[in-house]
């Protein structure tokens, strides 16, 4: 989830009864440890390609996040009235946990298990931004310190319905998962892999993923939808000298690691051919394509440009 969402996710769960019995110690810790994996955001003022490697790493592991609840411990410990210092660690280790936990729910693959392996898990359950998760965590906090004496009730019952509506999302996305394959079936696609990702705004509304040996198709879809969408097809350019070429380049190399439903495609710039890379997995909202890597070559068939670009 994005780095707000969590913080106040941490300043809910100290309203739950951390906050009454520690102090504001409580607050101020799990709200700034909730937000601390995402220290890791800073690579992206690097580059594209360095923050792809490495955004929601060892910051995001169970590992990392131990040692990091370690350090902004000593940190709180220092600075600080209270004395307790394995409680401060507890309780800090307890607001990264609740983000990455969050972050697993998205589709974007955080390696949880760093340094052991560095596979990405993500549950595809929750859209980055979600305005009804967001909406009852905001809610939660403003009820509890408006209504101080009833701060623990209102924190524990906001996270019950938190816990609520990620069920209802998880319940959403198998009842996404189902459609999909029925459709995939009636259609006598062969199937590789598909998955159904997230859209904004409502927890009802997926994108079906679908990969074959031939090609990715793509439809948007709501669960309460009675009859099938329609595919969109994207095919591979066959025998291109020009995507030959940029499958030697290293970015390609990288972002095929990172893609999990990747799609090339092939246009005709002023300047010369360019093989544009996307994936289908961050294609929510149609028109958008968030990390296109293009590699672009001349008139003279030379490659004169491989990077991120937006679009």
């Amino acid at each position: 989830m994005e780095t707000v969402t969590t913080a106040l996710g941490g300043t809910l769960i100290a309203q739950a009864g951390f906050r009454q019995r520690m102090g504001r110690v409580a607050t101020v810790a799990l709200t700034m440890s909730a937000a601390a994996p995402d220290l890791d955001g800073v690579l992206r003022l690097r580059d594209t390609a360095f923050y792809l490697s490495h955004h929601r790493g060892i910051t995001h592991s169970f590992v990392g996040g131990a040692f990091l609840a370690l350090l902004l411990a000593a940190i709180f410990y220092r600075f600080s009235t209270y004395k307790h210092y394995w409680r401060l660690a507890g309780i800090c280790y307890l607001g990264i946990l609740f983000h990455i936990v969050t972050d697993l729910f998205t589709s974007y693959g955080t390696k949880v298990f760093l340094p052991f392996t560095d596979h990405r898990f993500a549950w595809d359950i929750l859209f980055i931004i979600d305005i009804f998760f967001t909406g009852i965590i905001v809610s939660g906090v403003i009820l509890a310190y408006c209504w101080r004496s009833r701060s623990i009730q209102i924190g524990r019952i906001a996270l019950t319905l938190l816990a609520a509506y990620i069920l209802m999302a998880a319940v959403s996305h198998q009842m996404a998962l189902v459609r999909l394959r029925d459709q995939v079936q009636r259609e006598r696609l062969p199937v590789n892999k598909l998955a159904v990702f997230p859209r904004p705004f409502s927890p009802l509304h997926w994108s079906g993923v679908v990969a074959t040996g031939d090609a990715t198709y793509q439809n948007y879809f709501s669960i309460l939808d009675r009859q099938d969408q329609p595919f969109r097809v994207y095919q591979p350019p066959r025998n291109n000298p020009f995507l030959r070429q940029a499958e030697q380049v290293d970015l390609v190399a990288l972002f095929r690691r990172f893609a999990r439903f990747p799609v090339v495609t092939l246009r005709q710039d002023r300047d010369g051919p360019v093989v544009e890379y996307f994936d289908l997995q961050f294609a929510h909202i149609q028109g958008r394509r968030p990390f296109l890597l293009e590699v672009a070559f001349d008139q003279k068939g030379k490659p004169r440009f491989a990077g991120f670009v937006r679009r």
